[in-house]
């Protein structure tokens, strides 16, 4: 359940329009306030500034705006990996659940309850809760999609929680995925922020590690720049979603779930719209790890892809039969056809690796099809933890201490460069 997006063309000259317009034009319902209301309860993305404006004023709650970007975004201003901590003193440079800033406490412990213990690696919830660090962050003009009736700006961290496995700092394959609201006043000058904290030669590349922190380490000045401004706005007041990736079984089961946070509570969030609360898939590809050997529960429509989870039953189908559900799975990854509101978590996270199956057993990647995501942007893959290994459901964070970031991810970021370069006339 990530962020996602729709209709493309009209998606950019819509919001771009609404965005640029001179007058204050509010993102979201026509109650929508000057920013996200106080005490958890998200609430709209705030008025819509243009995209010259903000700079040198002060958020909600206090928080100084920085100024506009100066450059054109790249993939690693609006995604951004940390690099993998290697000691005690790195982690604690991570934001963690328990750190506070102006916003209030990045997660607090209430609202970790809702959810399941998330991993092995640890005894016990508050073990785990003190080990979950912020390894990944993304950056939303406009969530769930660049077109619509709501219009909300966020900031969101992905949380793994890290734990010292013999002597050695690993994620846990399980993570939270946090939702900041932002105006849009805020998230121009938070996407100014990010652009001066590497070059624009650095954010040229593809979506992988954030190169000037991989360069500088996150003690270095980059890190420091980056981490200070998000922790301005990661926090209780400005959360309004938690969803959750658990890792059960033996290391092959994946329970899928979340909460909508509002006046201090959490609501279960019905996956893709509906009335389902949570999803599992179970892969047991311990032998042939390229292989598939599992299943999902429930499975979720439109798009359905489940054939390729038992790759022996998929080996026995002709291409053509396989054919729809190939497409399935192309428009799963594609952010054009789908939102976060409309994927389910399954098929969201394991849609790269079907379709690496897919591609290394049958003749389907030769065929054309308008399910296919497109972009000029650099697209490539940081590792071949989805082609390798069946068992990859992570879309963006880490592997024990591999890069793991799924073909949506980057499709999804792409999308947004796109965006915002129109957006600030880039």
């Amino acid at each position: 359940m990530l962020l996602g997006r729709a209709s493309r063309s009209s998606s950019l000259s819509l919001l771009g329009g609404l965005l640029l317009t001179v007058a204050a034009v509010a993102c979201g319902d026509s109650a929508a306030e000057d920013g996200p209301p106080t005490g958890g309860s998200g609430g709209s993305g705030g008025e819509g500034a243009g995209a010259t404006d903000g700079g040198g004023g002060d958020g909600t709650g206090g928080v100084p705006i920085g100024d506009p970007p100066e450059r054109a975004p790249g993939m690693t201003d609006l995604s951004i990996l940390f690099p993998m901590p290697s000691s005690s003193e790195q982690m604690d440079a991570l934001i963690a659940a328990t750190d506070e800033g102006p916003s209030g406490v990045v997660f607090p412990a209430s609202y970790f309850e809702l959810m399941p213990q998330l991993s092995f690696n640890f005894p016990d919830k508050p073990s785990e809760y003190a080990g979950l660090r912020a390894i990944a962050a993304r950056l939303d003009p406009c969530f769930p999609a660049l077109e619509g009736e709501t219009c909300r700006a966020q900031l969101r961290l992905v949380m793994q929680p890290i734990a010292d496995v013999d002597g050695q700092l690993l994620a846990s394959d399980a993570a939270v995925h946090l939702f900041f609201e932002l105006s849009q006043e805020e998230f121009t000058g938070l996407l100014g922020d990010m652009t001066r904290a590497q070059s624009a030669e650095d954010a040229a590349g593809p979506l992988a590690v954030h190169p000037a922190m991989k360069s500088e380490g996150l003690d270095g000045e980059a890190a420091q720049k980056i981490l200070a401004s998000m922790r301005a706005y990661a926090g209780e007041s400005r959360l309004s979603r938690a969803t959750f990736m658990q890792l059960g079984g033996q290391g092959n089961v994946w329970f899928f779930g979340g909460f909508e946070i509002a006046d201090g509570a959490g609501t279960p969030i019905g996956i893709a719209g509906g009335d389902v609360l949570q999803q599992r898939f179970e892969n047991n590809a311990f032998i042939d790890p390229q292989d598939f050997f599992g299943l999902v529960d429930p499975v979720i429509p439109p798009d359905d892809f489940s054939v390729f989870y038992e790759s022996k039953t998929a080996r026995g189908e002709t291409d053509d039969a396989l054919w729809p559900a190939y497409e399935a799975a192309l428009r799963t990854q594609n952010p054009d056809f789908h939102t976060p509101e409309s994927v389910a978590c399954v098929q969201c996270h394991t849609a790269n690796a079907a379709l690496e199956w897919a591609d290394r057993n049958t003749d389907l990647e030769s065929r054309e099809s308008e399910a296919r995501f497109t972009s000029d942007l650099d697209l490539t893959q940081p590792s071949n933890l989805f082609r390798d290994r069946s068992m990859t459901v992570r879309a963006f964070g880490y592997q024990d201490r591999e890069p793991a970031v799924s073909k949506r991810t980057i499709f999804e970021t792409a999308r947004l460069v796109e965006f915002t370069r129109e957006q600030y006339g880039f």
